[in-house]
């Protein structure tokens, strides 16, 4: 279907290869087609069209962030930015590209911004806690992510990153509960499968531990951490 539509708005932009709508168009049947390279180059002539079109840039940014070009895509960001200083999106978009570069400081700061702007911004609430354990700033991170639970029961990620957290803090059963919730909202998260076994491991329960690893190597023989901590377990050089 979308082969078909991109063939479509190729040929109405070789009749008026400036039609603002059709490149849009393209864009964003590109963007469906995961073609993300294309779809920054025709992000580039709706620029050349409008160099002020502040979600042209943004969507340039965020493809380019997942084509792993950070620095580029953050230069975008910074374009919106100089349009339009409560630009949420691009707040946002902007913290995630830093959190991928784990410039933990400078994100933090991009979603306190967004949470300023939008007290209801959840995803924001939940990076902001990232942000902060990333930065040892354990209790604080644990005041967000539960924030999050409050505002969201169904946000799994947020028990799994409390459990993580608890776990560092030593709060290790506590860490527990909360993984095991994590995990009964999205039985799939290989992530937080693992965390779990580590979360047995320093329960001392081993047996538990070694075959929730075994889980996740089963889900993916190539999960470098259940495999580090299998072999820690079994003295494995």
């Amino acid at each position: 279907m979308y082969e078909e539509a991109l063939k479509a708005v190729n040929m109405a932009l070789e009749l008026n290869s400036k039609n603002f709508d059709s490149l849009n168009s393209k864009c964003l049947i590109l963007e469906d087609l995961n073609q993300y390279k294309d779809a920054i180059e025709c992000y580039d002539e709706i620029i050349k069209l409008n160099p002020r079109k502040k979600k042209s840039w943004l969507n340039k940014g965020v493809f380019l962030s997942r084509i792993n070009n950070n620095k580029e895509a953050l230069d975008c960001f910074e374009k919106v930015l100089e349009l339009d200083k409560k630009h949420i999106n691009t707040w946002y978009f902007k913290g995630i590209t830093l959190v991928k570069l784990k410039e933990w400081e400078e994100a933090l700061k991009c979603f306190e911004k967004v949470i300023k702007l939008d007290r209801k911004n959840i995803e924001a609430w939940y990076f902001k806690g990232i942000c902060l354990a990333e930065l040892e700033k354990y209790d604080e991170a644990l005041t967000y992510f539960s924030e999050v639970i409050e505002l969201d029961p169904q946000f799994d990620a947020a028990f799994a990153s409390k459990a993580v957290t608890l776990n560092i803090l030593g709060e290790s059963q506590k860490a527990l509960e909360f993984i095991n919730t994590a995990l009964e909202l999205d039985p799939n998260d290989i992530g937080a499968l693992c965390n779990k076994g580590i979360i047995l491991k320093d329960l001392n329960e081993v047996q538990e531990a070694l075959d929730v690893f075994d889980k996740v190597l089963e889900m993916d023989p190539d999960f470098e951490l259940a495999k580090e901590e299998k072999e820690e377990i079994l003295g494995k050089p």
